[in-house]
C-alpha cells in the first residue's frame, strides 16, 4: 500500500501550510534555545498542547469517518448474519488494505510533523555540539549511535505527547471487526509482516506502530481464545438429533484461511500452536455434545459421526503439526464405532447366548466339555430347543429393523460411514455365531445339531439388506 494512497475521499489533512507559516520564526526559536532556555521550553510545551488539540480534532474526524464507513460496509456485506463470516477472504483483504492505508496516512502526518519540529525547534543542534568534543575520544560508530539515541529522546520529548493517543485510534478502528475474528488475526499478521517498513529508528512513527502492534497482538490473542471457547463450549439448548457440529466445518474453513494468511509470516509457529488448541477444543466440544441431556441420539453416535467428519477434514488439510491429533481423532472414531456396534447389535441370538454363557461358567468351574451334555439343563434336547428359537426368517427381519435404526441415528449424508458401521455389525455378528459353533463342536461332538442360521446365511442377509437400501 503506497503512502500517498487514501481511502476514497477520506484523507488525513496535511499541516504543511501551518508549518510554512511558522518557519520564519525558526531563528527566533534558535535564539531562545541558546539564550532563554526556560522560555524555549515553555514555547515547546505550548506548541505541544495546541498541536495536540489540532491533531486530536483531525484524528477524531479521520477515524470516525473510517469507522462509519467500515461499519456500513460490514452491514452491507451481512457478515454478522453469515455462517461464513469468519472466512470471507475477499472482504478480509479489503479491510486489511484499509487498515494499512490508514497507517500509511498517519505515518506521513507524523513524519512530516517530526521533520518540522526538528527544524523549527532546532532539536539536533545541541546534540551535535555536545558530541563534537567527544569525536576524538570515542569510536565513530559508537558516537553516532549515542547522537542518534539522544536525538530520538529529544524528538520523543518534543512530539510524543502530540501523538500519544494515535495507537488508541488504530486499536479502535480495528475493534470494529470484533465479531470477525479472522479479520483481526489477518490484520495483525499482515502488519507484523510489514514491521520492517517501520523500523527506522529515526522515525517516531516506529514507536507508535510498535505500540499499536502490541495492543493488536493482545486483541488477536483474545480473538483466538474466543474461537477456541466457541469450539469447546457446545451447548444444546433443546431436545434434538445433533448430527455433525457446525464447528467442524468452521474449523476446516478457518484452518484453510489461516494457512494462507500465515503463509509468509514469521508467526507461523503461533499458527501451529493455535490450530492444535482448536483441535483439542473441537474434541472437547464433541464430547460435551455427546453427553448433552438434550441429544436424541446415543452418545456413541454423536462421537462416531463427528470424529469421522473431523478426521476427514484433518486428513484433507494435511497439516504436519496436527498429525498426532489426526491419529488421536481416528482412534476415537474407531473406538466409538465399536461401542455403537456392540450397543446396537447386542445379542441378536439372546437365548443361545445365555445358554452358552452358562455352559462356559460350568467349564470355568472345572467341568469338562465332554460332560456338559450329560447335565439335564444342557442336554442335546435343550440345545436343539434353543437353536430352533431363531429361524433364518426371524433373524433377517431383526437385521432389517436394526439397519433402519442405524439409518435414523446417522444424520449425515455420508454413506461411507453407514457402510463402515454395517460392515462392523456383520463382523461382530459373525464372531458371535462362530463362537457358538465352536462351543457346539466342542461340547456336543457328533450331535449334528447346528444353528438355524450359518455363516453363509448371515453374509447373505447383510449383503441383501445393504443393497436394498
Amino acid at each position: 500500500m503506497l503512502e500517498n494512497q487514501h481511502i476514497g475521499e477520506i484523507i488525513m489533512q496535511k499541516h504543511s501550510q501551518r508549518h510554512r507559516a511558522l518557519l520564519p520564526f525558526s531563528d527566533l526559536i534558535s535564539w531562545l534555545k541558546q539564550t532563554r532556555p526556560n522560555i524555549y521550553k515553555n514555547v515547546l510545551d505550548r506548541y505541544n498542547i495546541e498541536a495536540q488539540k489540532l491533531y486530536k480534532k483531525e484524528f477524531d474526524r479521520f477515524f470516525s469517518e473510517l469507522a462509519t464507513r467500515e461499519s456500513s460496509s460490514l452491514t452491507n456485506n451481512n457478515w454478522k448474519n453469515s455462517s461464513n463470516n469468519l472466512i470471507n477472504e475477499q472482504n478480509i483483504e479489503v479491510y486489511t488494505n484499509l487498515i494499512e492505508t490508514a497507517v500509511a496516512e498517519c505515518r506521513v502526518v507524523v513524519e512530516s510533523e517530526q521533520k518540522f519540529c526538528i527544524r523549527f525547534f532546532h532539536l539536533n543542534t545541541d546534540v551535535i555540539s555536545q558530541l563534537d568534543s567527544e569525536l576524538n575520544n570515542k569510536n565513530g560508530e559508537s558516537t553516532n549511535k549515542t547522537m542518534e539515541n539522544k536525538l530520538n529522546d529529544q524528538i520523543k520529548f518534543a512530539i510524543g505527547r502530540i501523538f500519544e493517543p494515535l495507537p488508541t485510534y488504530f486499536y479502535g478502528l480495528v475493534s470494529i471487526y470484533n465479531d470477525h475474528h479472522i479479520t483481526i488475526i489477518s490484520i495483525y499478521v499482515v502488519l507484523t509482516r510489514k514491521m520492517n517498513n517501520f523500523c527506522d529508528p529515526s522515525s517516531y512513527f516506529s514507536i507508535i506502530y510498535g505500540s499499536f502492534l502490541v495492543a493488536l497482538k493482545r486483541l488477536s490473542d483474545e480473538q483466538m481464545n474466543q474461537i477456541e471457547n466457541s469450539f469447546s463450549k457446545i451447548s444444546i439448548t433443546k431436545r434434538q438429533r445433533i448430527g455433525i457440529l457446525d464447528t467442524i466445518g468452521r474449523f476446516g474453513s478457518l484452518a484453510k484461511s489461516s494457512i494462507k494468511i500465515f503463509a509468509e509470516s514469521e508467526r507461523k509457529v503461533d499458527l501451529d500452536k493455535w490450530l492444535e488448541k482448536l483441535t483439542i477444543a473441537i474434541i472437547i466440544g464433541i464430547d460435551n455434545a455427546a453427553e448433552s441431556p438434550n441429544s436424541k441420539c446415543p452418545a456413541a453416535v454423536v462421537r462416531m459421526e463427528n470424529f469421522h467428519a473431523f478426521y476427514s477434514i484433518l486428513s484433507e488439510l494435511k497439516i504436519p503439526c496436527l498429525d498426532a491429533r489426526r491419529k488421536e481423532v481416528r482412534q476415537k472414531y474407531q473406538e466409538n464405532v465399536t461401542i455403537y456396534v456392540r450397543e446396537m447389535l447386542g445379542r441378536p441370538l439372546e437365548k443361545i447366548h445365555n445358554f452358552f454363557e452358562r455352559i462356559e461358567r460350568l467349564m470355568e468351574n472345572g467341568i469338562s466339555p465332554q460332560e456338559i451334555s450329560y447335565e439335564q439343563q444342557f442336554s442335546r434336547i435343550e440345545l436343539k430347543r434353543v437353536t430352533t428359537a431363531y429361524p433364518a426368517k426371524e433373524v433377517k427381519k431383526g437385521l432389517e429393523n436394526l439397519y433402519k435404526k442405524i439409518e435414523k441415528h446417522l444424520s449425515s449424508n455420508d454413506s461411507s460411514l453407514l457402510q463402515v458401521v454395517w460392515r462392523q455389525m456383520q463382523e461382530e455378528f459373525l464372531n458371535q455365531v462362530k463362537h457358538y459353533q465352536q462351543l457346539i463342536s466342542k461340547c456336543y461332538l457328533g450331535s449334528k445339531i447346528e444353528l438355524e442360521v450359518g455363516i453363509e446365511d448371515i453374509l447373505q442377509f447383510f449383503s441383501e439388506i445393504a443393497q436394498k437400501h
